[in-house]
């Protein structure tokens, strides 16, 4: 056998259902290659050292119901991918927001400066305006807001919300979805030659918990910093389809 061969022919135990079996021993040999076992048929025929695939296929029969069976499972293991990669359109919303009102005693911190003067707190998205009344002269521009943001949404409601994500700390609501890239970049390099060493069920398996893992953690850790690892950890696993 040529290394064409060892290459051509496909791991094809995934197809044959246990009904075959026996019928499988009795028509098909084995091609030894990297020490995995693929079947070959008896008839298989060969140009200049290449197998014929079409052999291979007529070999192995109809797509039946245990492939059907086969092939709907593992489409079931894309959904908590798929649902992790567009979560973010949800989670990531940011609603109308603006600063919080200050307290009394914090607004005395400011105003009694111009104790001469009328002012009043002007508040905006991402500042508090210290404004003489009865015209439009700023005396004082407040920023960051000191008492945090009153959002249109309850706070928990998005990771944006939770974390504070606006303003100045915009850019990190972007990185999470960065981050989550990445590690799609990087699974996708990894994982396959994981499946290639150690086996594709063990690599599917693990993946698919450790998305779970990853998944609840990015829920209930109280830093941005946790939830941004998280994000990362779920890109790397939800390569885990480049195996199929």
């Amino acid at each position: 056998m040529t290394t064409n061969e060892g290459i051509l022919v496909l791991s094809l135990e995934f197809v044959f259902s246990p009904a075959q079996d026996d019928d499988y021993k009795r028509r098909y040999s084995c091609i030894v290659t990297r020490n995995l076992c693929f079947p070959r048929p008896k008839t298989m025929t060969t140009n200049e050292g290449h197998v014929d695939l079409d052999d291979v296929w007529r070999g192995l029969g109809i797509f039946g119901k245990y492939q059907r069976t086969q092939a709907a499972l593992l489409l079931l293991t894309l959904l908590p991918e798929a649902i992790q990669l567009v979560v973010v359109v949800f989670i990531g919303f940011r609603p109308p927001f603006h600063c919080a009102n200050v307290s009394p005693e914090q607004a005395a911190l400011y105003t009694d400066r111009y104790s001469n003067t009328s002012v009043q707190l002007s508040y905006h998205e991402c500042q508090i305006d210290l404004v003489k009344n009865g015209t439009n002269t700023t005396l004082l521009t407040l920023s960051p807001c000191p008492a945090g943001y009153t959002y249109g949404l309850e706070k928990d409601r998005t990771f944006v919300t939770e974390y504070d994500l606006v303003c100045d700390g915009a850019e990190r609501a972007e990185l999470s979805q960065t981050l989550l890239i990445v590690g799609q970049m990087i699974g996708a390099c990894v994982l396959p030659q994981c499946a290639d060493k150690f086996g594709r069920k063990k690599i599917l398996v693990l993946s698919n918990i450790g998305l779970l893992v990853a998944g609840l953690g990015g829920c209930f850790l109280p830093t941005f910093t946790g939830f941004a690892i998280m994000r990362f950890l779920i890109g790397i696993f939800q390569q885990v389809s480049c195996i199929y």
